[in-house]
């Protein structure tokens, strides 16, 4: 969830326009998109703002988006896709707007891999990028860019390192490492929750916080 300076409380969101029972195999339903809801009174009542992406030739799942404010106040995004009939997860995907989110610029890939994102504004005016990195080696992952706009691989670096790949008893358990939450304390450090599971039996999920500081 955002704040802007006005006091409007802006939330992203996904999900289908049209209702369908879930995992509907049938050639009539859509494919997942993000859209954003608006709250002027504090969170008390929402509605529908605008469509953030969306892929009408029904390839590409938009879902599960960050959403970040730069200095300038252009509000950027790093969205989680999964492709073709399968799902396959890609690359994560970004787009912004100009006018608080309104209208969005058409959604573009990057060539981080991971999911989901969390946008973190920081006090130098650069933007932290932190994502869950489910397959080997697994763990937590952030990338730096200078204005949130623009993002290369080559920046990225590992905040958290761990994990196996899914037990035969569980399948895909490990698979939902993740869902971090970063924020920059006054001292200039970081501090990044997520979740974890346990590599032995039983095998119980819990929640890791690291607290870590740019090079």
């Amino acid at each position: 969830m955002l704040e802007l300076p006005d006091g409007a409380l802006l939330m992203a969101c996904h999900g289908h326009q049209f209702a369908r029972a879930w995992m509907e195999t049938d050639n009539l339903h859509e494919r997942v998109r993000s859209y954003l809801m608006r709250s002027d009174n504090k969170g008390q009542d929402w509605e529908y703002y605008s469509t953030i992406a969306y892929d009408p030739s029904n390839i590409v799942s938009f879902d599960e988006t960050a959403l970040a404010r730069t200095a300038d106040g252009t509000l950027v995004t790093m969205m989680r896709t999964m492709h073709g009939v399968r799902n396959r997860h890609q690359h994560m995907w970004t787009n912004y707007s100009r006018n608080d989110g309104e209208s969005w610029s058409l959604p573009e890939p990057t060539n981080l891999w991971g999911y989901p994102a969390d946008l973190t504004f920081l006090q130098d005016g650069r933007m932290l990028c932190t994502y869950g990195h489910r397959r080997d080696p697994w763990g937590i992952r952030g990338c730096i860019s200078k204005d949130g706009l623009n993002w290369d691989a080559a920046n990225e670096f590992v905040i958290s390192s761990g994990g196996i790949a899914p037990p035969e008893a569980v399948p895909h358990l490990y698979w939902h490492i993740g869902y971090p939450t970063t924020i920059q304390l006054n001292d200039g450090t970081l501090l990044t929750v997520f979740h974890e599971w346990t590599q032995e039996n039983p095998i119980v999920q819990y929640v890791v916080a690291v607290r870590w500081e740019l090079a």
